[in-house]
């Protein structure tokens, strides 16, 4: 069983594993995404910094998702570094554990409630955190296509983070 979050240790175990999220989203955000213009980039990187914060807390999901952004920047830059960019990284992995509290009950309703969190994770990261920083460099012109983005990723990332949140019993 999942250990509660309270009861979570911060040993070398937990760290290795932290350390193989943001491994994984490196692989998935820069050598796996397909990159369509200069503005939208289709991956699922954001699913292990949503994951790693679901089964170790925020601050490891923040952790996971700035230390992907900063490291894959220095891998393989794809343009200049944007704080606010770095930010939304580590928010996919804040937001999604404030909702475990309600991921309890029937498999549908935690299903549902894990659901909810994506969504809104995502609402607050693309259309947001990212989407602001994004404006700020190439103006109002790319709001189509991240409002596309945003629609086709989300309930990928909604499936994706319910499969593997169920099937991994522990971590």
């Amino acid at each position: 069983m999942r250990k509660q979050r309270s009861e979570q240790t911060w040993n070398i175990k937990t760290i290795a594993k932290i350390g193989m999220m943001i491994a994984v989203n490196i692989i998935l955000t820069r050598f796996l995404a397909v990159n369509i213009g200069g503005f939208v980039r289709i991956h699922l990187g954001n699913v292990t910094s949503m994951l790693t914060g679901l089964w170790f807390g925020p601050v490891a999901g923040a952790i996971a998702g700035a230390g992907a952004d900063l490291v894959g920047l220095m891998l393989v830059p794809s343009g200049a570094w944007l704080p606010l960019i770095t930010v939304s990284a580590a928010v996919w992995g804040i937001i999604p554990p404030f909702f475990l509290p309600l991921v309890k009950g029937s498999r549908r309703r935690m299903t549902l409630m894990l659901s909810l969190a994506v969504t809104v994770t995502s609402i607050v990261c693309q259309l947001g955190l990212t989407m602001a920083a994004l404006l700020s460099v190439y103006g109002p012109g790319i709001v189509p296509g991240r409002l596309i983005q945003f629609a086709c990723s989300t309930p990928v990332y909604c499936v994706l983070v319910c499969v593997l949140y169920f099937s991994i019993k522990e971590i």
